[in-house]
Protein backbone atom coordinates (compact mmCIF):
# COMPACT_ATOMS: atom_id res chain seq x y z
CA UNK A 1 0.00 0.00 0.00
CA UNK A 2 1.34 3.01 -1.20
CA UNK A 3 0.35 6.91 1.86
CA UNK A 4 -1.22 9.28 0.28
CA UNK A 5 0.63 12.37 -1.11
CA UNK A 6 0.58 15.84 0.65
CA UNK A 7 -1.76 16.69 -2.30
CA UNK A 8 -3.66 14.36 -2.10
CA UNK A 9 -4.40 14.78 2.30
CA UNK A 10 -4.95 18.24 1.24
CA UNK A 11 -7.57 17.60 -1.25
CA UNK A 12 -9.35 15.34 1.02
CA UNK A 13 -8.63 18.06 4.14
CA UNK A 14 -10.19 20.41 1.73
CA UNK A 15 -13.30 18.73 0.73
CA UNK A 16 -14.05 17.29 4.46
CA UNK A 17 -13.69 20.94 5.84
CA UNK A 18 -16.58 21.73 2.56
CA UNK A 19 -18.63 19.19 3.84
CA UNK A 20 -18.73 19.87 7.54
CA UNK A 21 -19.55 23.32 6.84
CA UNK A 22 -22.24 22.41 4.06
CA UNK A 23 -23.35 20.58 7.04
CA UNK A 24 -23.70 23.07 9.63
CA UNK A 25 -24.87 26.03 7.37
CA UNK A 26 -27.52 23.50 5.92
CA UNK A 27 -28.64 22.71 9.67
CA UNK A 28 -28.65 25.84 11.03
CA UNK A 29 -30.68 27.26 8.02
CA UNK A 30 -33.29 24.55 9.00
CA UNK A 31 -33.65 25.07 12.29
CA UNK A 32 -34.18 29.28 11.49
CA UNK A 33 -36.88 28.59 9.22
CA UNK A 34 -38.38 26.12 11.28
CA UNK A 35 -38.31 28.36 14.25
CA UNK A 36 -39.85 30.65 12.15
CA UNK A 37 -42.53 28.31 10.92
CA UNK A 38 -43.12 27.60 14.74
CA UNK A 39 -43.62 31.11 15.70
CA UNK A 40 -45.24 32.90 13.01
CA UNK A 41 -47.51 30.53 11.28
CA UNK A 42 -51.00 28.88 13.12
CA UNK A 43 -50.38 25.70 14.96
CA UNK A 44 -53.06 24.48 12.45
CA UNK A 45 -51.12 25.05 9.70
CA UNK A 46 -47.76 23.90 10.63
CA UNK A 47 -47.59 20.94 8.42
CA UNK A 48 -49.07 22.74 5.23
CA UNK A 49 -46.49 26.06 6.08
CA UNK A 50 -43.45 23.36 5.77
CA UNK A 51 -44.80 21.38 2.57
CA UNK A 52 -45.19 24.48 1.10
CA UNK A 53 -41.59 25.91 2.47
CA UNK A 54 -39.76 23.07 1.24
CA UNK A 55 -41.41 22.94 -2.28
CA UNK A 56 -40.44 26.80 -2.52
CA UNK A 57 -36.41 25.70 -1.29
CA UNK A 58 -36.27 22.78 -3.73
CA UNK A 59 -37.53 25.39 -6.70
CA UNK A 60 -34.52 27.47 -6.04
CA UNK A 61 -32.24 24.87 -4.87
CA UNK A 62 -32.73 23.33 -8.73
CA UNK A 63 -32.86 26.76 -10.61
CA UNK A 64 -29.41 27.76 -8.57
CA UNK A 65 -28.04 24.84 -9.47
CA UNK A 66 -29.12 24.08 -13.01
CA UNK A 67 -28.55 27.69 -14.31
CA UNK A 68 -24.78 27.55 -14.77
CA UNK A 69 -25.56 24.64 -16.95
CA UNK A 70 -28.17 26.52 -19.13
CA UNK A 71 -26.19 29.45 -19.38
CA UNK A 72 -23.11 27.90 -20.33
CA UNK A 73 -24.05 28.03 -24.26
CA UNK A 74 -24.47 31.90 -24.14
CA UNK A 75 -21.32 32.88 -21.90
CA UNK A 76 -18.02 30.80 -20.78
CA UNK A 77 -18.62 30.48 -17.09
CA UNK A 78 -15.39 29.39 -15.61
CA UNK A 79 -15.76 26.60 -13.73
CA UNK A 80 -15.08 27.56 -10.01
CA UNK A 81 -17.92 29.60 -10.19
CA UNK A 82 -20.55 26.71 -11.75
CA UNK A 83 -18.73 24.91 -8.89
CA UNK A 84 -20.16 27.01 -6.49
CA UNK A 85 -23.42 27.88 -7.75
CA UNK A 86 -24.01 24.13 -7.81
CA UNK A 87 -22.95 23.97 -4.50
CA UNK A 88 -25.57 26.43 -3.40
CA UNK A 89 -28.21 24.87 -5.52
CA UNK A 90 -27.23 21.50 -3.42
CA UNK A 91 -27.77 23.27 -0.03
CA UNK A 92 -31.30 24.74 -0.80
CA UNK A 93 -32.46 21.34 -2.21
CA UNK A 94 -31.18 19.96 1.15
CA UNK A 95 -33.00 22.57 3.29
CA UNK A 96 -36.54 22.20 1.57
CA UNK A 97 -36.31 18.56 1.59
CA UNK A 98 -35.95 18.93 5.52
CA UNK A 99 -38.73 21.09 5.54
CA UNK A 100 -40.83 18.89 3.82
CA UNK A 101 -39.73 15.94 5.50
CA UNK A 102 -41.24 17.73 8.96
CA UNK A 103 -44.36 19.06 6.89
CA UNK A 104 -44.93 15.43 6.27
CA UNK A 105 -44.24 13.89 9.63
CA UNK A 106 -46.09 16.39 11.67
CA UNK A 107 -49.34 16.23 8.94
Amino acid sequence: MSTPSSSQRRAWRRALQFLAGWAGWVYLTSATLWLLVVVLARPADFARDFRILGLLLNIVGATIALSPRFLRGYALINERLDTLLARWGLAFLAIGFFQQLVGNVIG
